[in-house]
């Protein structure tokens, strides 16, 4: 047995305490899932590393990404996949449905994408949104800014 169905199997939490309405803790055994959980931890933190491997001057070089490097990679590559999600919004859609919808041009939505995808990912952490309604209240808080800076 691994150390995750060891966990698992003292992670039965709570059953419906009828008498008294309210859930109760079942479990005698959860101080023994307690000691579990830092073992776990580190578990996972030891295989947060990377290795890329570059040919430079026609010599394979192994670089290995500190976790700093690879916390840093994976938030650039989350802000990139936002602004490819944003940028999706205009598939399918001509320059005059643009500006009828959105009430700007195509190209000054394009140069709005990176605040957009920032904004949207913003309110989907910091408020737990869900990532469409983030999406179109950040369109309509970055264009509407946009127009009150250009006024």
């Amino acid at each position: 047995m691994g150390i995750y169905s060891d966990y698992k199997k003292y992670d039965e939490f709570s059953s419906w305490d009828m008498d008294k309405g309210c859930r109760k803790i079942v479990n005698q055994q959860s101080k023994s899932a307690r000691k579990l959980k830092p073992k776990l931890r580190r578990q996972r933190r030891a295989r947060l590393q990377m290795e890329i491997i570059r040919n430079l001057d026609g010599k394979e070089q192994v670089i290995q990404l500190t976790d700093d490097e690879l916390i840093d990679a994976y938030f650039e590559q989350q802000s990139r996949f936002d602004e490819e999600d944003v940028l999706n919004i205009l598939d399918g859609m001509e320059p005059k449905d643009i500006e009828d919808i959105f009430k700007v041009s195509k190209e000054t939505f394009i140069e709005l994408i990176p605040e957009i995808a920032d904004e949207m990912r913003r309110s989907m952490d910091k408020y737990g949104i869900p990532w469409e309604e983030a999406r179109a209240n950040a369109v309509t808080k970055i264009i509407a800014l946009h127009k009150e800076v250009k006024a």
